[in-house]
């Protein structure tokens, strides 16, 4: 059986005490506008981990870009934040790459394709 995931990485930097406490409570108590839906109290936003002047959001497994596309509004909505955008990548991947047709299943990974492409 194939597992699906999101892959993603990044980092905002926090130099102020002010953006550090603002990302702490908006992460413990995230506002309307970046809940995802069906968000309960106590729920995890994402995986992330605060440093002394920065945060890391990333995940091997599985996360909501569109959730961390809205934190990072929030964040460059900051009067004090250092930047004037942001950017990232995320990637959908699966441990076994397939395609199912009426016929038949086939099971490949992405180096056979390219090759299959430059043939």
């Amino acid at each position: 059986m194939a597992n699906y995931y999101t892959l993603m990485s990044l980092v905002l930097a926090l130099p102020t005490r002010g953006l550090i406490e603002w990302a702490a409570t908006t992460l413990l108590d995230p506002p309307e506008d970046i809940r995802p839906e069906g968000f309960e109290p106590g729920d995890e936003l994402f995986s992330y981990k605060l440093g002394e002047d920065n945060i890391w959001i990333g995940s091997e497994a599985g996360v909501n870009a569109e959730t961390v596309a809205a934190f990072c509004q929030a964040y460059l909505n900051r009067p004090d934040c250092p930047v004037t955008s942001v950017g990232f990548e995320y990637a959908y991947t699966c441990s076994s790459m397939r395609v199912v047709t009426r016929d038949k299943i086939t099971f490949f990974s992405t180096s056979d394709w390219l090759h299959q492409q430059s043939v």
